[in-house]
């Protein structure tokens, strides 16, 4: 079994000794090992033989075996939260292994479309108020926690699209969905923090957002429109409007048509997601 690495086993073994107030002179004549191998123990110099780990631990009172779970908890709580974000951002998921996990997603990602759609006006409605200036402080906690619960909406319906890149082998698709994640969290940060710090907001982060998220969206119809072969032509018009919307948010002075046309994209990516369950439905179940 592997030991724990220097220097955290000799600060361990140091704070062991400590503890039972012993010097180094008195654990070496309780362990018949000399001075200078304890001294390079604790300092980090050396990573002694299990025999030698053990036979210190036993006189310090303390189990090997607990010390070598230490080691493997500390280790595991950092691969956990590893393996957590990978399983939310679908990093290793394969949408042909576990089809009824596959399912269960785009169920997930057909009511969160649902309700992003749906959220979309209220949220439209309090950055229209907050435009004109009259969104009042005490609305202020309303208006995030909508635009954060929107935000997860959004995110699981992403998760979609990244499993039906997966599925139909179109890559752009997925890799543009990641990069679509990716800018609406900047958006969505920078929106929610430039309502409690005004100072920050700045009329170039507003364009740089039209700009870049027009240029993703037109990246996007393309991978939308390769659904086509599978999920019928409601993958070419929901391609042809989010390429619309792409392109009019490129403008910047015309970014409030792009929002219109991204109504209907959105009741398309609805009719997307359930298209894409009775596909799997009809394949494999």
């Amino acid at each position: 079994m592997e030991t724990m690495k220097q220097p955290e086993l000799g600060k361990k073994i140091a704070s062991l000794r400590k503890e039972k107030g012993l010097t180094q002179e008195e654990l070496v004549e309780m362990c018949n090992i000399n001075v200078r191998t304890i001294q390079r123990i604790e300092t980090g110099e050396v990573s002694p033989r299990t025999s030698t780990i053990k036979l210190i631990l036993e006189v310090l009172g303390y189990d090997y075996q607990s010390f070598e779970n230490d080691k493997e908890n500390k280790a595991g709580n950092g691969e956990s939260f590893i393996q957590r974000l990978s399983e939310i951002f679908l990093i290793d998921f394969d949408p042909h292994k576990n089809l009824a996990s596959t399912s269960n997603q785009l169920k997930l990602a057909f009511f969160a479309a649902l309700l992003n759609f749906l959220l979309g006006f209220i949220v439209s409605g309090f950055e229209h108020v907050r435009y004109e200036q009259w969104l009042h402080y005490d609305n202020y906690t309303v208006y995030t926690v909508i635009k954060l619960i929107d935000f997860c909406a959004f995110i699981l319906l992403q998760r979609g699209f990244i499993i039906l890149g997966d599925y139909f082998k179109n890559p752009l698709l997925k890799i543009t969905s990641y990069i679509i994640i990716v800018h609406e969290t900047f958006n969505v940060g920078y929106t929610i923090l430039s309502l409690y710090e005004p100072s920050i907001e700045s009329q170039y982060i507003d364009s740089g957002i039209s700009i870049t998220i027009g240029a993703i969206l037109i990246i996007y119809s393309l991978s939308i429109s390769r659904l086509k072969p599978y999920l019928g032509i409601v993958s070419r018009w929901a391609a042809v409007f989010v390429f619309i919307s792409g392109f009019f948010l490129l403008t910047l002075i015309l970014w409030w048509v792009g929002l219109i046309f991204l109504i209907p994209f959105e009741i398309l990516e609805i009719i997307i997601m359930f298209k894409a369950l009775e596909y799997l439905k009809k394949e494999h179940f």
